[in-house]
């Protein structure tokens, strides 16, 4: 049986990049009319939003997706058409939206010779994809079981070795987790932390942490390397809609645990920073274009976090007063237990007042003052457009209530 210092020792290992890893002298053309773009993992939280904000630009997207690509591309099309702006891309969407099939946790990303080419020919190349896991451990030590250590973190390595094989040195931004780091209060942006520090830590997050110090030493050697952390990425900023299939994402997700279980975590004080993908794809958008990122992170979370314990207080004044709060371990094994999904139990809920809730909300909410236009330098992010995290929660609640009574 593997212990934690098995998992620690196999991590360290995978943290370094060999010696043959060296960055291509030719530059990718950044600033070209139409650019290329390669975005890796199209259908999760956080694609959709990057595709709108490079399709409303004009320029050419390419999404690598597991499956087949006709039926990939018809399924992510669908999602795409919940977003609110869905009419402004729809044509593109049919001229400038391609996808190639591709696995991050095989060897060469398990591309075909065409898709591949497509792969080495990108001018920039965001990689969103993550398996996205906050229970399972760092490696399972079983090649025949899915492992977050093979998608999360060696894939970085094979992703900087297509570049190298491209012979042009490919933008490559990966977005990672605020948790990765020590993050100090509204710092947008720092440079690479050279230190790791993997103990105790989950094994998404560790996977993360592995990653960037990987691309730590890969940008010492010259590769064109952004990282991005977030915090939790939910629905539309304005309707909640979120372009999942399954219509959840993990912050909602962990509302609905706590009211199916009537239990909730003790997290007391801790804090969501909370943005929509919409705003995040814009964002992302934005620095890319205007910033020379190379040798940066950047720290992307809303200025106005949420408080957990304001949300599990809304959450008892408007229906749920009598849900209680448990041992994190406790929670994380009922979870487990029950093996949760929205539509498995919302036949059991007893809606609340979702205007109440709303309102409840409304009322813990802080204005945000500090404008993320303001820390990123620049004009073309409005501030107005960039809400509080409570502001988003209460839409994306609204929203996923709506949603419930619709599969009933």
């Amino acid at each position: 049986m593997n212990n934690n210092s098995d998992i620690l020792k196999i991590a360290y290992q995978d943290s370094i990049l060999e010696d043959t890893f060296v960055a291509p002298t030719i530059p990718s053309a950044r600033n070209k009319a139409q650019l290329k773009v390669l975005l890796i993992g199209g259908t999760g939280v956080v694609g959709p939003g990057v595709i709108y904000n490079y399709l409303i630009h004009n320029h050419a997207v390419t999404v690598m997706i597991r499956g087949d690509k006709e039926t990939e591309k018809n399924r992510l099309i669908e999602q795409l058409s919940i977003l609110p702006e869905y009419h402004e891309i729809k044509e593109l969407c049919i001229t400038n939206l391609s996808v190639i099939s591709g696995d991050l946790a095989k060897d060469n990303l398990d591309l075909n010779n065409n898709d591949k080419q497509i792969f080495l020919n990108a001018d920039v190349i965001w990689h969103v994809a993550a398996w996205t896991n906050h229970i399972r451990p760092y490696t399972t030590f079983d090649s025949t079981k899915p492992d977050i250590r093979q998608t999360n973190t060696l894939c970085v390595k094979r992703i900087l070795q297509l570049i190298m094989e491209s012979g042009r040195n490919i933008p490559y931004n990966f977005v990672s987790t605020v948790p990765a780091a020590k993050l100090k209060a509204h710092q947008l942006t720092e440079e690479f932390v050279p230190e790791m520090d993997i103990v105790n830590n989950t094994g998404y997050i560790m996977s993360k942490k592995v990653s960037e110090h990987i691309l730590l030493q890969a940008t010492n050697r010259g590769f064109d390397i952004g990282v991005y952390r977030l915090g939790y990425v939910i629905g539309h900023s304005k309707t909640g809609a979120l372009c999942l299939a399954h219509r959840v994402d993990h912050l909602m997700a962990e509302i609905f645990a706590v009211i199916n279980t009537g239990f909730y975590p003790n997290w007391g004080m801790v804090r969501k920073n909370v943005l929509s993908y919409d705003i995040v794809g814009k964002i992302f958008y934005n620095i890319n274009q205007n910033f020379n990122h190379k040798n940066r992170v950047y720290n992307i979370v809303n200025p106005v976090a949420a408080k957990w314990d304001d949300i599990i207080g809304g959450l008892k004044q408007n229906g749920f007063s009598n849900i209680l709060p448990i041992d994190n371990k406790e929670f994380i094994q009922l979870v487990l237990d029950k093996q949760l999904d929205l539509a498995k139990f919302v036949k059991d809920l007893n809606y609340p007042n979702i205007n109440e809730l709303g309102e409840t909300l409304k009322h813990l909410e802080t204005e945000s003052n500090i404008a993320m236009d303001n820390m990123l330098n620049t004009s073309s992010t409005n501030p107005k457009e960039i809400p509080s995290s409570l502001g988003i929660i209460i839409n994306n609640v609204s929203y996923l209530f709506k949603l419930s009574r619709q599969i009933l």
